[in-house]
């Protein structure tokens, strides 16, 4: 069936073709023989009311589904604040057990340390005799201030070249027994001493501590006591840097030269004692430092 439809049907603005004909289809069923006028206007309010409750329903879905969209990102928002608040927990535990696991470090570094001191009777320098004089007078000069008097350098010039960031220190051994003694003695034939010296030169400001030839590039270097928890005691003092078929073995020939590194010059006063390989040179080191106490020590010099 077909209706007349009058400007107020505009005012609905645009409806489903489905629901308007439905409408239509209802109302006929329930008021037939009804004069088109008045069922236009019947057929006009229901049209209204019905697309008012859907306008109703969609509003109130879309209100539904906003707040869901809202509910949703809060959720997700709190789960990204927790997530970020755990692995901040998890960072700050981290940092925590980093430190406490530093502090223990250093304190085993610091015991080390100390125990490590506690077996080092002297250290040790290799001089020429022919330097004893200004010793006395002026201690054991770093290479710099060496080189400002005249001095017997018994330095080796090639591997003083790897050396020059070390210029500025006097340097001490651990073991003087090692390969720059029995060069300098047994294959250059210099007139040598070495001087045993206190260990309280650890105890100076700027001393740095090396596990090896500190002109070595596999060699660490630290600060002063600290430097004691890094160094192998047992491999510096060992008797001997070559394999039992007479191969030279590099690395122990590195670790028995490790240093003592004391900044420009070590007092006269930390000086204890000399060993000379001879009664002929001890004689002489005796006239050039009689306050010293020496002895031959041929076993130190490899005359054994």
């Amino acid at each position: 069936m077909a209706f007349n439809i009058d400007r107020r049907v505009a005012l609905l603005g645009p409806h489903a073709n489905d629901l308007v004909e439905e409408t239509a289809e209802m109302l006929w069923r329930d008021h037939p023989g009804t004069g088109s006028t008045d069922f236009l206007d019947l057929w006009l309010n229901a049209v209204t009311a019905t697309a008012q409750r859907v306008q109703a329903a969609a509003q109130r879905a879309e209100v539904e589904s906003k707040r869901l969209r809202q509910a949703a990102a809060a959720a997700l928002e709190n789960d990204r604040r927790a997530k970020e608040a755990a692995l901040r927990q998890l960072h700050e535990e981290a940092e925590r057990e980093r430190y406490a696991e530093q502090a223990r470090q250093e304190d085993r570094d610091r015991r080390r340390a100390v125990e490590v001191r506690a077996r080092i009777g002297y250290l040790y320098n290799i001089t020429s005799i022919k330097n004893l004089k200004s010793i006395v007078s002026r201690g054991i000069l770093c290479h710099d201030e060496a080189a400002k008097i005249d001095h017997d350098d018994v330095s080796d010039l090639g591997v003083q070249e790897h050396r020059e960031d070390l210029h500025r220190f006097a340097s001490l051994y651990f073991n003087p027994r090692n390969a720059m003694l029995i060069r300098l003695h047994k294959w250059e034939h210099r007139e040598l001493v070495v001087l045993r010296v206190s260990p309280a030169v650890l105890d100076l400001p700027g001393v740095l501590v090396s596990d090896g030839n500190a002109a070595s590039s596999r060699s660490q270097r630290w600060s002063g006591l600290e430097g004691l928890a890094h160094i192998d005691l047992d491999r510096i003092y060992a008797r001997s840097w070559t394999t039992p078929n007479g191969d030279v073995h590099e690395e122990a020939k590195r670790i028995m030269q490790a240093e003592v590194l004391v900044p420009r010059s070590i007092p006269p006063r930390c000086v204890m004692g000399v060993r000379a390989p001879s009664r002929r040179i001890l004689h002489e080191a005796r006239q050039a430092a009689p306050q010293w106490p020496g002895e031959v020590d041929g076993t130190l010099f490899f005359e054994d």
